[in-house]
């Protein structure tokens, strides 16, 4: 999506436009085992608040049910709520987040995102994230994320509630659409394949 944009916004030589996907660190990051315990999990910063907003009846509906962590941004209206959380708080460490996810806390993680053009052209990097923390995903169905088998997707408030809760009850489910989601990443999306495009692109660019 992001790659049409840009043609759209530009009057280059397309044909030298190139996306390159993002990828797990397998230099140092392995997808491992499904998610130990059961529960929900939210990944992703303050400029993410009104992503989460546009979900806020179906994530306070969630929370009823489950309490859900999140890593780096907390909705005001989930600390303001009656119900129980975690908020693990980002420290900037990248290892230390990695290393929480390894854990494997949470067998359900939700992407909420805006239906919009910049949502849009992001990467899907929040499910491969997701992934190794040995969670199934939901996700929006925008092309990134419903092109891949083992991603569950919504379109509206309703559907994200309905599926969330689904997943939530169903753990064989999850491990299924998490078995799904490892074995496309680990043969499409590790950084040690995704390495030698950006490699080749650099070559092209030099050898102009």
């Amino acid at each position: 999506y992001l790659k049409e944009k840009l043609k759209e916004l530009t009057s280059v030589d397309h044909s030298r436009f190139y996306t390159v996907p993002n990828a797990l660190n397998d230099y140092i990051l392995a997808i491992t085992e499904p998610a130990v315990q059961t529960g929900v999990m939210y990944r992703g910063s303050g400029t993410h608040k009104l992503d989460c907003e546009s979900v806020k009846d179906a994530l306070l509906n969630i929370s009823r049910e489950t309490p859900i962590t999140f890593y780096g941004h907390c909705p005001d209206f989930i600390e303001q709520s009656m119900y129980e959380f975690t908020h693990i708080h980002w420290t900037g460490s990248i290892t230390g987040y990695y290393g929480s996810l390894s854990q494997r806390l949470n067998s359900v993680m939700v992407v909420p995102l805006l239906s919009n053009e910049f949502n849009r052209c992001k990467s899907n990097i929040a499910w491969i994230e997701g992934t190794f923390a040995g969670a199934a995903v939901l996700a929006p169905a925008f092309e990134e994320f419903a092109k891949v088998d083992g991603i569950m997707t919504y379109d509206t408030q309703e559907v994200f509630e309905l599926n969330a809760l689904e997943m939530i009850k169903n753990t064989d489910f999850c491990k299924q659409m998490w078995q799904k989601s490892k074995d496309y990443i680990n043969a499409n999306l590790l950084l040690s394949k995704i390495n030698p495009l950006r490699l080749e692109i650099f070559e092209n660019v030099i050898n102009l």
